[in-house]
């Protein structure tokens, strides 16, 4: 029932709202404050609403213009708590970036990216490397499309000895592209979702001018999570960008 009860308290929080609103780049940090560390949280199934709902809205959407061959809305996605035994390349903050790109390429292979097929190797470890290659061909799109990028559970790469400094450049060089986004109407809309089930432990300098919600020590109790609260709280708002 916590869980839930957490669930309800960010499906209904403003900084959400904004976030999911929002016609410019942006991010948002969701500390979830919980007390019992799981690999899925409350904030994991909200995170696996929302792209739910994003790639039915992209799905049913056709794109922007015939020529440009990108869905006007672009969903991505990692599950940091699913991955976190590092036994191949891709369990790690370079293999969230690789994750990323290749669900971005898959959303437009019918666009020219064929210059992407340059970009190097795909399998590559180090983070700066597929970092660029994720900016290249995310530069590449239209500068009315709309990427939303959720990751969750973060924390859990953040908190290894072994990935943390990998996940402190992931998170910086994400917020950082939010900022340059935004300094340019020739790039697309890029919006950042990150989450960690308790805490992100980096330094505040690494979010930039990222938006930050913390949830509470302890949440009220509404009698637990139902289709009809995620319709009139954050559900209206994503439904809405399908209309």
């Amino acid at each position: 029932m916590e869980n839930q009860e957490r669930s309800l308290y960010v499906i209904r929080s403003s900084e959400l709202s904004r976030w999911v609103q929002s016609k410019r780049s942006t991010s948002l940090i969701i500390h979830g404050n919980s007390k019992r560390v799981t690999r899925k949280s409350g904030l994991s199934f909200v995170c696996a609403r929302i792209v739910y709902v994003l790639d039915q809205i992209r799905a049913a959407s056709p794109p922007p213009n015939s020529k440009s061959d990108v869905p006007s809305i672009i969903p991505l996605y990692f599950f940091c708590g699913q991955h976190v035994t590092p036994r191949e390349s891709w369990e790690s903050p370079a293999g969230i970036i690789n994750s990323l790109l290749a669900q971005l390429l898959t959303h437009c292979k019918k666009a020219d990216l064929s210059k992407a097929a340059k970009l190097g190797r795909f399998d590559s470890g180090e983070v700066d490397e597929v970092m660029e290659r994720f900016e290249k061909v995310l530069h590449r799109l239209p500068p009315n499309t709309m990427v939303f990028c959720v990751i969750d559970g973060l924390s859990f790469y953040v908190d290894e000895d072994e990935t943390k400094e990998d996940a402190e450049y992931l998170i910086d060089s994400l917020t950082e592209l939010v900022e340059t986004n935004n300094r340019s109407k020739n790039r697309p809309i890029f919006k950042l979702l990150v989450t960690a089930p308790a805490r992100l432990r980096v330094d505040e300098e690494v979010w930039g001018d990222s938006k930050v919600l913390r949830l509470p020590d302890t949440v009220p109790n509404t009698g637990g999570f139902t289709a009809m609260k995620w319709d009139m709280a954050i559900g209206k708002r994503l439904n809405a960008l399908g209309e």
